[in-house]
């Protein structure tokens, strides 16, 4: 008796570790999504700069920060679907593009070839009125 238990352990064991091993293959673990540079060629604080991911309905899905160093973000993608990535600077900060329109199918679209989604700092806007003017 003592045999067959321990066959049917080992038995257990190799069917236990044949499953792990056919669902990281089906299913792999690979993570999708979408990551770009905040880039600058003066310096800024990326600290203060958001990148959004929103719905198609304009609801925010994930949102994160850049890295300090090198404007660096990364968001997970994990489900298809319509989305825009959407850049969320203090204000008066002007970024090329604000925003971009995505198209997530896992295969074909900008995040799915691992091409990067790069903001390029533009500039700060201006805005006030002159209260006083002089001529001399």
């Amino acid at each position: 008796m003592g045999l067959r238990v321990r066959q049917l352990c080992h038995l257990l064991v190799i069917t236990f570790i044949s499953g792990i091993v056919l669902v990281d293959k089906c299913c792999g673990n690979d993570v999708m999504g979408c990551g770009g540079f905040v880039k600058s060629i003066v310096n800024i604080n990326y600290n203060q700069i958001f990148i959004k991911l929103l719905t198609d309905k304009g609801i925010v899905k994930y949102s994160t920060d850049c890295a300090p160093n090198n404007g660096y973000y990364f968001i997970p993608l994990y489900d298809k679907g319509l989305y825009q990535l959407k850049i969320e600077p203090p204000k008066g900060w002007t970024f090329d593009p604000m925003f971009v329109d995505l198209n997530f199918d896992g295969k074909s679209d900008l995040c799915s070839q691992q091409n990067d989604i790069n903001f390029a700092f533009k500039g700060f806007t201006v805005s006030g009125k002159v209260l006083h003017f002089l001529l001399n």
